[in-house]
Order: C-alpha cells, then structure tokens, then sequence
C-alpha cells in the first residue's frame, strides 16, 4: 500500500510538473539600458526607513527630490503626491530599479488599508517617480488622477509588479479628461505568475493627450484559468489622443496595445490619431489562458501602425493587428506571423506588411528574440522606409529602404 501511494504521489508530480506553465523569458530591449538620471536637483531629502519616506511626501514641497535608499519598504500608506506641488521627484538612490522595492500588503489582500495603491499623484505637475520597484498592491502600483489635477508625470526605470487591479491607471475629471503630457519609458510592468483576477491592464488610461510609452517590456499580463480576461498592455481610451507607442516588448501577454476599446458614438471616438511603431509582441503557445490579439485600432480614426514585430505563434487565428470601427488607418511595413483584420467599418490603407514563414530568420524565435539574424538578408526584401519610423527599435538611423518590422537588417552575412 506504501508503495502504491507513493506510486500515484510520483505520477500526480509529474503530471503536474508536465502541466505547469513555462516561466516567461526575457527578451532584449531598450528597457535592459535606461539612461542614469544624474545627480539630484533642488531641495533633496534622504529616506532610509518606511516613516521617513511617508512623512517625506506628506510634507513634500515644490522643487524638491526625495531621494530613497536601498532596501525594502512596506507601506504603512500609500504615498499620495498632492497639494498643489510642481517639481517633484521620487527615485531610488541607485540606478537599478530593484535596488529599491515598495510594497503594498498583497494584491489579493482584501483587509489593504490604508494601502489601496502605491503611489499616487493628484494636484501635482511636473513628477518624476523613478529607479524603484513598486507593487503587490491591491490596486494600482501608480495611479494618476487628472480629476485632482495631475498632469506632466514622467515614469522611468519602475519595475511594477503584482497589481490587484491596473498598473498604471489614469483617471479623468468629470468631463472625461485626464492627465495630459505623461510619459512612460524605461520600466517593467508584470505578474511574477498571473493576475489573481480579470480586472486588470498594463495600463488603463482614460481622456488624455500627448502621452509616451516607449522602451518598456510588459511580461505576463495574463489571467488566471477561472478568470482569464484580462485587458490589454497598452491601453489608450474613452477620448484620447495623439498617443505614441514604440520600442516596447511585450511578452506572453493575453492582449498587445489598444487604441480604443469601443464606439461611444455621438460623433466622439475612443481615440484618435498617434502612432504605434517598432514594437515587439511575441507570445509562446501554451502560456496565455484564452489569448488575443497584439495590436487592436478600435474607433481610433488616423492612426498609423508601422514597424512592429508581431509573433503570436498561432495562438489567435482571426488577426494580429486589427481594425475595427476606425478609418484612415495606414498599417505599413509590420513583420507578422497573421492577417491584418478588417472589421467593422474600418478603413486602412496597407502597405509592406510581411508575412512571417521562415523563423530562423529571427536570432532566437524560441525565446523572444526576435531580432533578425543574417538569414534574413537573403530571406526578407528590403521595403520602403516610412517617413514617420527613421529609426529601428535599437535607435539605428534606417536608410532609404530597411526590414520589415521592427528591427533593421543586421550586419554581417550568413553563415
């Protein structure tokens, strides 16, 4: 009898074990070499414990940098930047953003007060949060709130993580407006496994303009098998505008980048305008629980979708760049393993879009990497270099013709 449970206990292990989900690689980015920010301007104060660093923003005022010291700091309230403040800056004393880590009491920790989020910024303009990591929050890790006033936040080397609901969520006033001029690069956005729940987003931003979100990689923005519906990465909606999405990698996620979500109607749209260029979506079958698309353009009129590597490996037939509900929509020179999706009342002009049929043409295909090796100079025709993507996803100048996608052709020839 020993033997035989112990038997069936070595069978369930394996079974388990053939069963579990494989752990999400890392592919190279921008995000990997974020700038160094320098030295610390205005009135600085140090922070080395959990009290100093509440009391620190309590009383924050203008012009002022507080700067945190390595280590890990449990909230006993969530930071809230507020009270009229201009000049603000909140980072790390060192350049790597896991140096120093702020914790909530758990994204699924229903008993959270007082810490309902991680940092807040209300009637605050011009903050800088940087070189930290912030998370295991039962809300949002960073939440903006235009309807107190915020507006010009920078976000630069966070590592968020671990958020019950949105990372990254921008709220707007009473007549649907919200935080303009933000900008968002350099982080880290992800579950360690899944989300415990389908309300979440990479980012949820609701009526702004002139937002950036560049050079950041979102990894594992997935739900968990009984609730698996999880929103999008990127996602710019109800009123926005002129937003501009690039040089971001974004792996095993269930959703990519949206540029509006539905129809309002009444002659206003979800989003309008801005650009998607030389991002990265890549998805392993077998990771994401009902996946969808990488790149949806959802009543979002005169948006342009350029440059981008899409690889979603099978896991959704219908398309992997879609339009729906939106016209004057260019969608030129992507490098995609499916279709462009034409839906309901869109109108697109297409352009250069490859489709993907050789995956040794990428320098590792099995882990994200989907940088093109020296096969793809043989493999890929050159096409046109749009007018509005200069540049690849590294930063190098393109020429008058370049690789579909958004990696450049490499140097160098194969072997």
């Amino acid at each position: 009898m020993r033997f035989l449970y112990g038997f069936l206990v070595a069978l369930l292990s394996t079974s388990c074990a053939l069963a579990a989900v494989p752990e999400s690689p890392t592919p190279p980015g921008p995000w990997q070499k974020p700038p160094k920010l320098g030295k610390p301007e205005g009135r600085v104060v140090n922070v080395s414990t959990v009290d100093e660093l509440v009391d620190a923003v309590l009383n924050v005022r203008s012009n002022t940098t507080i700067v945190i010291e390595p280590g890990t700091y449990e909230l006993t309230r969530t930071l809230f930047i507020t009270g009229g403040v201009k000049n603000i800056v909140l980072r790390g004393a060192s350049d790597e953003r896991d140096k120093v880590v702020i914790k909530g009491k758990g994204m699924r920790n229903k008993n959270f007060d007082p810490v309902p989020h991680g940092i807040m910024v209300g009637n605050a303009a011009d903050v800088l949060i940087a070189n930290l990591s912030i998370g295991d929050v039962w809300y949002h890790p960073v939440s903006l709130h235009g309807d107190l006033g915020c507006k010009r936040v920078r976000l630069f080397n966070l590592r968020l993580f671990d958020a019950g609901q949105q990372f990254i969520k921008a709220n707007p006033n009473p007549a649907g407006k919200g935080p303009d001029d933000c900008i968002v690069e350099y982080c880290v956005v992800e579950f360690t496994d899944t989300s415990w729940q389908a309300y979440t987003q990479g980012m949820s931003i609701h009526g702004v303009s002139n937002w950036i979100v560049r050079n950041n990689l979102f990894r594992n923005i997935r739900g968990p098998k009984n609730d698996p519906k999880v929103g999008g990465c990127i996602d710019f909606w109800k009123g926005s505008r002129n937003t501009t999405v690039e040089g971001n990698v974004i792996v095993n996620c269930r959703m990519g980048i949206r540029f509006g979500l539905f129809k309002p109607g009444g002659g206003s749209h979800d989003h309008e305008g801005g650009i998607i260029r030389n991002n990265v979506i890549w998805r392993q079958p077998g990771t994401v629980n009902e996946p969808d698309g990488g790149i949806m353009i959802w009543d979002s009129p005169g948006t342009k979708v350029l440059n981008n590597t899409v690889i979603l490996n099978g896991t959704w037939e219908p398309g992997v760049i879609e339009d729906r509900w939106s016209q004057g929509v260019l969608i030129a020179n992507n490098l995609i393993d499916g279709r462009v999706w034409k839906r309901e009342e869109a109108e697109i002009k297409e352009e250069n879009n490859v489709l993907v049929s050789d995956l040794e043409i990428f320098a590792g295909a099995g882990k994200g990497d989907l940088r093109l090796s020296p096969k793809a100079n043989r493999v890929l025709r050159k096409i046109h270099t749009a007018a509005d993507c200069p540049r690849d996803l590294t930063g190098k100048k393109r020429g008058e013709e370049t690789a579909p996608g958004a990696y450049d052709f490499p140097a160098g020839k194969e072997k």
